[in-house]
């Protein structure tokens, strides 16, 4: 009797295993986590909010947290350590993907791909965000300048929900965000 009840038990971990598992696949994501080195971060890239490391390259920020929770920033002032950041997961295939493709990773590169003719034109990589997790962006226009809103937790001070974006990096912005956003 209790080798037949431990058999039972053990068949029904098995099978809520194998139906979380499947539920993961269907999402399109890999059935196993894992984190995404960047540089010295290591991070859980369903958790990053945003990227944005600004035109001159000096630094990075990286805001991360959970829908509804705190977010955090991390500041990276070295120019080398910034720099291997940024680069890692904006050239990371599994986890980045580009304005306009309708898959299921979570992060997007804000900078369209160059058309024809374009190829010599200044563009200066500079936000990757989680669409999800971005509220919206404002221009404006007679200032040139771009607001990124993002969620945040309740309660919040006011500034903490927004990154600034200026000049030519704010239209880049805007034209990758509504590539990706308008299907």
């Amino acid at each position: 009797m209790r080798r037949a009840v431990v058999g039972w038990v053990v068949a029904a971990v098995v099978v809520v295993a194998v139906a979380r598992d499947g539920a993961r696949a269907a999402d399109g994501l890999p059935v196993k986590f894992k984190p995404v080195a960047a540089g010295p971060l290591v991070l859980n890239p369903r958790d990053v909010i945003a990227v944005y490391r600004p035109a001159d390259g000096s630094s990075v920020g990286v805001l991360i947290g959970k829908p509804g929770g705190a977010v955090q920033q991390i500041l990276l002032k070295d120019f080398r350590e910034a720099a291997a950041v940024f680069n890692d997961l904006w050239n990371n295939q599994q986890w980045v993907k580009d304005p306009g493709d309708e898959d299921a990773r979570p992060l997007t590169r804000m900078l369209v791909k160059p058309r024809e003719g374009e190829e010599n034109a200044k563009r200066v990589p500079t936000l990757i965000v989680n669409a999800d997790r971005v509220l919206g962006i404002a221009w404006d226009s007679d200032r040139r300048v771009a607001h990124v809103y993002i969620d945040r937790a309740p309660g919040a001070a006011a500034g903490e929900e927004t990154l600034e974006l200026s000049r030519d990096e704010a239209e880049g912005v805007i034209a990758a965000y509504k590539a990706a956003m308008v299907r």
